[in-house]
């Protein structure tokens, strides 16, 4: 029974520093801010596709018309939700990032890791119209296959890598510009981020 007991012990004693260890701690924290938002679009899904679809059991009692009008309004939560899984990971795990790095510029590393996943986003898409052989490639367009739940792992890198990348760029004094005379907080910071800010993404798009 000791035995067991101090198994148990080691393994809890290893779980609670794995708990304590920053970047999981910033990922768990970013998930659970990142649930509501997914469970709003698995309710939103059962009811667009099971309770409200016009072929569906409620069609004896409501016209087709009237749940085809319910379903649109569904539509576009679940586009907002779900097909944009990346960028609301990114940015809270960005966040999380700040607060357990004690970092105030909160907003400055949220919009470095959107633009940061937006570089490796290429902005095309291919499309094969009906009775062609080749496709056609459509230039100023952002797939949602990368930006959705699809490209959550590439979400999760880069919210880690560019908002650690920035910070501790922006701690960097010789890295800030410095402006005298009355000058308002917010271009103040803007100004001493610059640098950082820069660096980051270019950064990012070398990779």
């Amino acid at each position: 029974m000791d035995n067991k007991m101090s198994f148990f012990d080691r393994f809890g004693m290893v779980a609670q520093k794995m708990g304590n260890q920053i970047h999981l701690r910033t990922l768990r924290d970013a998930f659970a801010t990142f649930m509501p938002f997914m469970m709003l679009a698995g309710f939103v899904t059962l009811f667009n596709y099971v309770i409200f679809d016009p072929a569906g059991f409620l069609s004896s009692v409501i016209s087709s018309g009237i749940l085809e009008k319910i379903q649109s309004i569904g539509t576009p939560i679940a586009s907002a939700t779900l097909s944009i899984t990346s960028l609301l990971i990114v940015a809270a795990i960005s966040y999380h990032m700040c607060q357990n790095r004690n970092y105030e510029n909160t907003i400055a590393a949220i919009l470095v890791s959107i633009s940061s996943l937006m570089v490796l986003t290429p902005m095309m898409t291919t499309f094969t119209p009906e009775g062609a052989k080749n496709a056609l490639e459509i230039p100023n367009v952002i797939p949602l296959d990368y930006i959705g739940a699809s490209g959550m792992f590439v979400g999760i890198f880069v919210g880690l890598i560019a908002t650690e990348l920035f910070i501790k760029l922006s701690k960097n004094k010789k890295l800030q510009i410095n402006l005298s005379g009355n000058i308002p907080p917010a271009v103040m910071k803007s100004f001493n981020v610059m640098i950082p800010i820069m660096i980051t993404i270019v950064s990012i798009s070398i990779v």
